[in-house]
């Protein structure tokens, strides 16, 4: 072998670019001494999340040239960059039996589960973990041994996990500490730290339980992968997300979700997927359902289910679940119907989906709903979910106080839930809000009679929204304009104000005519009456929203001034300045957005003062802090004082 051929491999193989070194060989024609570097390093660079780079280097190597160690490498690498093939798998296993070698079959053992994992397969999870019972105890004195042997273990635990053995948490922590140990012992910390995290996240996942748990590990593991310039980190940090999701911390998991988009460079296509799901789900959350917000989630869900096929069917039930949360049942409905849980190997998901399926014929108030989710509430106990019936319930009771059932259903269902979760301070963001009776949301959609649908306009939105007879309209400019006009002047106006306050360039005349014609208009949209809602009175014509109707804006004013609990749902409805997106630069309601904001301001550091509203709770309104920097230093000072300094960096960053 040309010498310095082998010089320049030995100093790439010393700066860590075992690629560059493995090339160097190939090109000098010595092959054999690139396949032995190739298989010092191959285990390495998968336990360091160098998935493609081992994939390159193993590629430059002639097919003909390769080991079985090298195929089973590059095997395990396209497992981990979801691309696996079960046929290469099983091939690989068979030639692994022939030399007896304990290494090579714990190896593809690992790699066979971890492909399972991906592809949501829990039988074949569990058969390929069953090569742990062949395996011996001790470390072999190889590294890699203990490596591969430690993910067959994780899988273990994790299949646990989502199996719901009985005591599926207490057995899966036991299984856990042997593969830490093995990761330990073999001097693989990224990995360590990425199971620890991992299986805190899952279990948060599937059971929404010890979600402040699985939040602090993940929180602590994504600083030590930082320390280690880990590839990990974006696994990580997208698990971070998800449990900041869990809790209701919406500003935390966009902060989460971003890190792990900018680790991750868009070059894991699960990352990137998951955190866009991510996003998307908590976008419409916090706003109103229309059709870019429900096309984006859809976007999403399309690329779970190219790149996480086993999570694509869950996702739909969860959007479903969020529409029916938002009084959205026929959305929801054709949600959950295009749900499809074929791959989805947990049975979390198929409770859960029999829970949202309950909750929908709650909605429609079908009279077998409540007892059809009863049943399922107590198949998640039996699964251990207990937590998880509580929040499902707490739901029901909200959908069925909007659906007009008897205040006893409701009761029930409520007082059921609140004893499935724990107390008051230790409850969640979504556990609180869903613990408040609907009563107190200026949003509902019943009247305060209960005796019939109630019909609501939105404004305090990025683009305004009308809710007829259960039904969201979207409103073009020019009546999104008029509606927005009369609900910020709140009494009569005359011809000629609301005229001038539209169109104060027209000519009186031609504006007269354009406001009668918008009238019309706006009335065969939303198919009103000639009495109702906007009124001809011998002063003026004005909003009237006696009766069915509701207006957001007005229902703020009046609950920001009552009890805790009436300014608790204020602060709470308020989703957006005054039609912030759709007339953002309209000087008609620009006088009455910044009034509405300063009183929200007030609101929310009065609140967070007073410990009634967490200081997490306002950061989940980070996007409305953008002109108010004094709401944002408060925000920021308490939420270092809480103990949470990631966030108040976060918003402070919004003003360096």
């Amino acid at each position: 072998m040309d010498r310095d051929a082998e010089d320049r491999a030995g100093e790439q193989e010393r700066r860590g670019d075992v690629g560059g070194a493995v090339g160097t060989l190939v090109a000098a024609e010595a092959l054999s001494s690139a396949v032995e570097l190739l298989e010092r390093h191959a285990v390495r660079m998968l336990a360091d999340g160098d998935v493609v780079g081992l994939r390159l280097a193993i590629a430059r190597i002639p097919s003909r040239s390769r080991t079985l160690t090298l195929d089973v490498a590059d095997a395990d690498a396209a497992v981990r960059c979801q691309v696996g093939d079960l046929g290469t798998l099983e091939q690989l296993a068979e030639r692994a039996r022939t030399p007896d070698d304990p290494v090579l079959r714990a190896w593809v053992a690992a790699a066979m589960a971890e492909h399972f994992f991906w592809q949501g397969d829990l039988v074949g999870l569990s058969i390929a973990a069953r090569a742990l019972e062949d395996l011996p105890g001790g470390d072999l004195g190889s590294t890699t041994f203990l490596s591969v042997r430690g993910r067959l273990r994780r899988m273990v635990a994790i299949g646990r996990l989502f199996g719901f053995q009985a005591d599926s948490y207490e057995q899966a922590r036991t299984a856990l500490a042997p593969a830490l140990a093995d990761f330990g012992r073999a001097g693989w910390e990224a990995e360590r730290v990425v199971t620890a995290a991992m299986f805190a996240v899952t279990w948060a996942s599937v059971s929404w339980d010890r979600v402040h748990e699985a939040r602090l590990i993940a929180a602590e593991s994504a600083d030590q992968l930082r320390a280690l310039e880990s590839p990990y980190l974006p696994l990580v940090l997208t698990g971070l997300a998800v449990v900041c999701f869990i809790e209701g911390d919406l500003a935390a998991c966009h902060v989460a979700a971003d890190e792990a988009d900018e680790w991750a460079g868009g070059s894991l296509a699960t990352v990137t997927t998951a955190t866009t799901w991510l996003r998307n789900l908590a976008t419409l959350i916090g706003g109103v359902p229309g059709s870019e917000s429900l096309a984006a989630v859809g976007a999403a869900i399309d690329g779970l289910r190219a790149h996480l096929p086993q999570g694509s069917g869950t996702a739909m039930v969860s959007a479903a679940s969020v529409l029916a949360d938002l009084g959205r049942v026929e959305e929801a409905e054709e949600w959950f119907g295009r749900a499809d849980l074929s791959r989805d190997m947990t049975p979390y998901a198929f409770v859960d989906r029999e829970a949202v399926a309950a909750r929908l014929g709650i909605l429609r108030g079908e009279a077998e709903a409540v007892d059809r989710l009863e049943g399922v509430v107590s198949s998640m106990r039996h699964l251990g979910l207990g937590r998880l019936a509580g929040v499902n319930l707490l739901r029901a009771a909200r959908d069925a106080e909007r659906g007009g059932w008897d205040p006893s259903t409701v009761e029930h269902l409520r007082r059921e839930g609140v004893a499935s979760v724990p107390e008051v301070g230790r409850r969640t963001l979504w556990e609180a809000l869903w613990a408040q009776p609907l009563a107190a949301d200026p949003a509902e959609t019943r009247d305060s009679a209960g005796s019939g649908p109630v019909n609501a306009i939105r404004v305090l939105v990025p683009d305004p929204i009308v809710v007829r007879d259960g039904k969201a309209v979207t409103l073009p400019d020019g009546t999104a304009r008029l509606l927005a006009v009369l609900i910020v002047a709140h009494r009569p106006l005359t011809v000629d104000q609301l005229a001038e306050a539209l169109w104060p360039d027209a000519a009186p005349e031609a504006a007269r005519v354009r406001l009668n014609s918008a009238i019309y208009r706006m009335r065969r949209l939303l198919g009103l009456g000639q009495d109702e809602l906007v009124r001809r009175r011998p002063d003026g014509i004005e909003l009237d929203a006696a009766g069915a109707w509701r207006v957001d804006a007005w229902d703020f004013w009046d609950l920001s001034e009552g009890s805790v609990r009436d300014r608790v749902a204020a602060f709470e409805s308020y989703a957006g300045d005054l039609c912030a997106r759709q007339l953002a630069y309209d000087e008609a309601v620009l006088e009455a957005r910044t009034r509405l904001r300063a009183r929200f301001t007030d609101l929310a550091i009065e609140l967070m003062r007073g410990g009634h509203v967490e200081p997490r709770r306002v950061a989940a309104k980070m996007g409305l802090l953008e002109e108010d920097p004094l709401l944002a230093g408060e925000l920021a000072a308490a939420l270092e004082q809480a103990g949470f300094k990631a966030e108040a960096s976060a918003v402070r960053g919004l003003y360096e």
